[in-house]
């Protein structure tokens, strides 16, 4: 007999070598301090989410949301309420959660451009109407505004 064998079985190898891969895979791009291609997309399907939602009170008062509350109750009542989900926070519930959907007030709105950063803001989707025309804006790691393209991503209709 050998004095190299190992002390696992060949059946339980495999599975520690598909853990390790899948560790390193994961935890590489968190080491590079690179962004995360899923906090993006989580965050995109939350836009799109909403901009539905949107879209559909717009259908029934002919005009944007002045406020997320009055979206929220609208969507309540009239049964098109969605769930959502901030991926960096963990939080989860409808749009009136402010972990997950922020109304931008006048003195942010101002400031969105593609180096726009803010903690605060980290995995959320951010609104902003005046009245006939509505803007969404996504915020990934760190709170910085979601591009495609070298562009801002923004969802509307600006």
């Amino acid at each position: 007999m050998s004095k190299y064998t190992s002390k696992f079985s060949p059946a339980a190898t495999l599975p520690l070598l598909i853990i390790s891969i899948s560790l390193v895979i994961f935890f590489i791009p968190m080491a590079l301090g690179q962004k995360s291609p899923a906090i993006d997309a989580s965050v995109k399907q939350n836009m799109d989410f909403f901009k539905e939602t949107v879209d559909k009170y717009i259908s029934r008062h002919h005009h944007p949301p002045k406020s997320i509350k009055d979206l929220y109750e609208d969507a309540k009542k009239n049964n098109y309420n969605k769930t959502f989900f901030n991926p960096l926070s963990k939080h989860t519930g409808d749009m009136n959660n402010l972990q997950i959907i922020v109304q931008y007030n006048a003195a942010t709105q101002p400031q969105l451009n593609a180096n726009f950063a803010s903690k605060l803001y980290a995995g959320k989707v951010g609104y902003w109407s005046h009245g006939i025309h509505y803007t969404l804006y996504g915020h990934g790691q760190e709170g910085k505004l979601l591009q495609e393209n070298h562009k801002l991503l923004q969802m509307g209709n600006h």
